[in-house]
C-alpha cells in the first residue's frame, strides 16, 4: 500500500511535457508556408538506433525538430522538414535540418 502511495504522489508531481507541443510539423512543400514568415534553421542530431521501425524513426526526428523548434524560436507555430533521409542500413543521416516559420 505504501509503494502505491508514493507512486501516486511522485505521479501528482510530474509536470506533462509542453516543448514544441504547439508547433506543427509541415513538409518543406506544403503550400502553406508561402503565407508565414520565415523565422530561421533548426538542426538535431539524428542518432535514432533505438528505433528499429523505419517509420519510428522518422516519427522520433520530426519530434525532435519540433522541440528544437519552440525551444529556438518560441514565436515559431510551424517547423517544415525535408526529406527524412534513412540510409540503406536503416539508419537516418547524422543530422536533419528544418524551418521554422510564424503561420498563424
Amino acid at each position: 500500500m505504501k509503494y502505491l502511495t508514493a507512486l501516486l504522489l511522485l505521479t501528482a508531481c510530474a509536470s506533462p511535457v509542453t516543448v514544441g507541443q504547439n508547433v506543427f510539423i509541415v513538409p518543406a512543400d506544403a503550400t502553406h508556408l508561402a503565407n508565414c514568415e520565415m523565422l530561421g534553421p533548426v538542426r538535431v542530431e539524428a542518432e535514432v538506433f533505438s528505433k528499429w521501425d523505419v517509420n519510428e524513426m522518422r516519427k522520433e526526428i520530426k519530434f525532435r525538430l519540433r522541440d528544437e523548434a519552440a525551444r529556438k524560436y518560441p514565436n515559431g507555430d510551424t517547423v517544415a522538414h525535408g526529406d527524412l533521409n534513412i540510409g540503406g542500413w536503416g539508419t537516418p543521416e547524422a543530422e536533419q535540418m528544418g524551418t521554422v516559420f510564424k503561420c498563424f
